[in-house]
């Protein structure tokens, strides 16, 4: 992905994304808002 830290920031990713699953989990399953603020951290 061209990161700069690639092993803490794979960390950090990866942190970002179960917490996403959890909430989503929580909430009763897919949530579009989750998703889409996840997807504010995605470089293109």
């Amino acid at each position: 992905m061209g990161w700069a830290y690639p092993g803490p920031s794979a960390a950090m990713w990866n942190s970002a994304v179960v917490e996403a699953a959890i909430l989503e989990l929580n909430g009763g399953g897919y949530q579009p808002e989750i998703r889409a603020a996840l997807a504010q951290f995605l470089r293109e």
